[in-house]
Parts: structure tokens; sequence; C-alpha cells
């Protein structure tokens, strides 16, 4: 039996080696801890595990697989198949909980995005690519593959999307709605992920693990222009005021929404003292247009 590919690899404390070959069977390998090549027939231990390999949703393609191996070797594991992506109900929510379905068929849609007109909405759909609807008609029209978490432009004419780089990392493009190729707008060898663009288009809050860690840092929009990093102690989900006047975005361990005051009258943003705007708060972070914030 040849060695398939492998995804999800275990490794109990004497060298042998179990992992899971296109999601379909638990294949076990005796593997030399030193070179840790196999040798050996490899043996199938078992099929219908629950794993994520090779779905066509995030959710459902992460690669892990349900067992594990104690440090005597015995493995325990659940029965099972492929997570099936998760299907979902897009809905309006009204304050006082009502919801009120959108005319869309229930998908697997992720990272909803409302544009800035209220008449459209942007979200992730399988595989692995970012589609558009016009409300009232609710019919997802693919927009871009390949791509994720899908921001739009104050105008309504682009988005920004992360898509997978060279690198192997995930930079930021700029795709037209009106049609055309996307446009690179952020390269880097670190991971990018998009925030969003400040009410007079100028400026570009987005998400970076630059410096070792993921951080919120913002550059003019579309470009050229330098990054300016505006937190220390990490962040991501960044999120223009409506006003333009502050940025908010998040940060775990403890979990809290900041708020930081920017400048963005000259050339360079000034950024000032950022403050807990919300503690204990979780990571999906939008902004309405009414309030003081």
């Amino acid at each position: 039996m040849p060695t398939p590919a492998a995804a999800f690899a275990r490794t109990p404390t004497f060298p042998t080696f179990t992992f899971t070959p296109d999601g379909r069977a638990l294949i076990y390998a005796t593997t030399d801890p030193a070179s840790l090549k196999t040798s050996g027939e490899p043996a199938r231990l078992s099929d219908g595990v629950i794993h994520a390999v090779g779905g066509s949703s995030p959710g459902s393609a992460s690669g892990a697989a349900q067992y594990d191996i104690s440090t005597s070797g015995a493995l325990v594991l659940l029965r099972g198949g492929g997570l099936e992506a998760k299907q979902t109900q897009l809905v309006w929510a009204s304050r006082g909980g009502t919801l009120d379905p959108l005319p869309m068929a229930v998908a697997s849609y992720l990272a909803p995005q409302v544009s800035p007109d209220g008449g459209r909405i942007a979200m992730m759909t399988p595989p692995w690519g970012v589609s558009t609807a016009e409300i009232r008609e609710g019919i997802a029209t693919p927009l871009v593959n390949d791509a994720v978490f899908p921001v739009w432009t104050p105008d309504g004419t682009r988005m920004i999307v992360g898509v997978p780089g060279k690198t192997g990392k995930q930079d930021l493009y700029s795709v037209p709605l009106s049609g055309g190729a996307p446009e690179p707008l952020v390269t880097s060898a670190n991971l990018l992920w998009p925030g969003s663009v400040s009410k007079d288009g100028k400026w570009l809050a987005y998400g970076s693990d630059e410096g070792g860690s993921g951080q919120v840092y913002i550059r003019p929009f579309p470009g050229p222009g330098r990054a300016e990093r505006m937190t220390r102690d990490g962040g991501s989900m960044a999120t223009w005021a409506p006003d333009g006047r502050a940025v908010f975005y998040w940060v775990g361990e403890p979990t809290r929404i900041m708020r930081v005051p920017v400048d963005t009258s000259g050339d360079r943003v000034k950024v000032g003292r950022a403050e807990v705007f919300a503690a204990d708060a979780q990571a999906s972070l939008r902004l309405s247009a009414r309030g003081p914030l």
C-alpha cells in the first residue's frame, strides 16, 4: 500500500506515525524519529473518522481530524465523515430582537458585509470566494475566487479582499465591482487581512503580523504611501468611525474593543491614545452610522 498524501499528523512517544490521508482513512506507519522517514508497509487502521480535510468552506477545510493517541499508544477517535459546510440564513435583526430573513437561499455564507447604500451585500461563499447580491433580488453572483473577508469602499465601487500571496500568506487586493481583474493593494511576506476604509476614502486601516504579532496599520488609500503602525499591544478587525475621527479595533486576552482617536487632516495620520470602548467583547466588530462614537 503506497503512502498517500497526509494531513493532521500525530506522533506518540514511540517511533510510530499516524495520519489521515485525504480525510478518508486513518493510516499507521512506522517512522524513524531521526530522519522522519517511514519504513515498511502503511496499515489502514480505520475508516470514517470525523475530519475537516478538503472541505469547501473555511470551517470544513482546516485539516483537522478527530482522533488522538496517548503516550502508551492507545488510540481514541470519533467516527463519522467530512464536516459539512455550515448552512446559514441571512437575516435583518431589529433592536427588539425580531429577525426578518433576507430573500436569499440558505447556504454557507461567511463574513456578510452590507454595502454603504444598504442595497447590496457581499459575503464569503464556497469554495473560498467572495460573492455579491442585490438584497431585494437575493441572487448571489460570484465576484472573485480565492478571496476572503470582503470590505466595501465608502463609495461602493470596489471591494477589498484577502487573497493568497506568493509567499503563502495573504495579501490585500482591490476588486472593481464594475468588472476587471483584482488589483494588488498591499503585498507583503507577512499575513495581511482587510479592515476598513475611512469615510473620505483616503485611508485604509488593516491588520498585519509584520512585527511578529497581529497589529493594526494605517496607510493612504489606494496608495502609494507609508504605512503607520497604530497599535502596540495587538489588534484586528480595524473599523473606522463614521465621522473619520477614530478607529476601533478588537484585542484578545482579555477580549475588548478599543477606540483610538486619529487626525487625518495632514499628509500623515496622527494617532492618539487608545482607550477601552467595550470590555469582554467578541471579535465581530461593525459600527452603525448613528450615535456618538
